[in-house]
């Protein structure tokens, strides 16, 4: 399945030679992406252990992990020109960057496009395949860890959930508190208390 990925992606140099190499030598930021994407499925392993043991199959480390992996692993120095990474991969960086410089403003998919000059079209297929979402579900993952950080560290008697969940752009508190304890298993008012 690697060696089809990388195949795929135009990575002829990730070939059974490659795979019979006892070390890698991972490049920094080129390993970023795939080391949110884990820290991500581990975050939610841990609230919804059964949800992960569900949903992760073959499809999704075909889909998500190898992809992510193929781009991060370093070329040979001779092949360094033809490097052809996702080509999507820059814009779903600026466009997380944007929203986590951003989060407290209200966001349309509009404004994110702007921001890094795509269209909606890339930006979705983007996300979808980096993320396994869209840009817009990705911003709701990212205002939620923020408010879930400020809780965490806050006074539970100086501060209320809701003027932070409105302050974060959550409007409908129903909602918030819904998506909230669904990723991380507990309520908000909990997590504060904590």
């Amino acid at each position: 399945m690697f060696q089809t990925s990388a195949a795929s992606a135009g990575r002829d140099e990730l070939n059974e030679a490659f795979m019979r190499r006892n070390v890698v030598l991972p490049q920094g930021e080129r390993f970023a992406p795939l080391v949110r994407y884990l820290r991500q499925l581990f975050r939610v392993s841990q609230q919804q252990p059964d949800f992960v043991r569900d949903s992760l199959s073959a499809k999704i480390i075909e889909k998500d992990v190898l992809p992510l992996l193929i781009n991060a692993l370093k070329p040979r120095e001779d092949e360094i020109d033809q490097l052809r990474p996702y080509p999507r991969a820059e814009i779903v960086q600026a466009a997380q960057e944007f929203m986590e410089t951003n989060l407290q403003r209200p966001l349309t998919l509009e404004d994110i496009c702007q921001a890094v000059y795509t269209s909606r079209r890339s930006l979705h297929y983007g996300f979808q395949d980096m993320f396994g979402m869209g840009p817009m579900a990705f911003l709701k993952v990212l205002r939620l860890h923020a408010i879930r950080r400020i809780l965490l560290n806050a006074e539970p008697t100086s501060l209320k959930v809701t003027e932070l969940a409105r302050a974060q752009g959550f409007h409908s508190l129903g909602h918030f508190s819904r998506d909230y304890k669904q990723l991380f298993g507990e309520s908000p008012s909990q997590t504060l208390a904590r």
